[in-house]
């Protein structure tokens, strides 16, 4: 991995940060545990502000724009937003069970496990369909 490739997935990873945490209401957050409805919000407004975000940044790098198509990044987009979607939708229900026992310990468990998975589906798509 070169520095242009890690500087790339950071920002990917910086772009999930907000879309994820920065953009997500607090009462989204809340009921995607048990509302399929809030679940789907969330992931809609998850993959086009990541999609909006990389296009920005894509746009802001001469060197990217001549590098990447729009159907990579289009497929990169989608790809993340399925996936974000079946992850939350494991990850909501089961840290909603431990947060409702006070088990905090094993609430932010599932917590770092639902980051982990998200960083690392981000990381293999970037791969998949940018990094080609």
């Amino acid at each position: 991995m070169n520095l242009f490739e890690l500087t790339f997935i950071l920002v990917l990873l910086a772009i999930h940060f907000v879309a994820d945490f920065m953009l997500q209401p607090q009462a989204v957050a809340i009921k995607k545990s048990h509302s399929i409805l809030a679940l789907l919000t969330h992931v809609r407004s998850y993959t086009f502000s990541t999609g909006i975000m990389l296009l920005i940044y894509v746009w802001l790098v001469p060197s990217l724009r001549s590098q990447l198509t729009l159907i990579s990044i289009f497929q990169y987009v989608v790809l993340v937003g399925l996936s974000h979607c079946l992850v939350d939708m494991f990850t909501s229900k089961v840290s909603k069970y431990f947060y409702n026992k006070n088990d905090l310990h094993n609430f932010f468990v599932i917590i770092g496990l639902d980051q982990f998975l998200h960083q690392a589906t981000i990381i293999l798509f970037y791969y998949i369909t940018i990094q080609q």
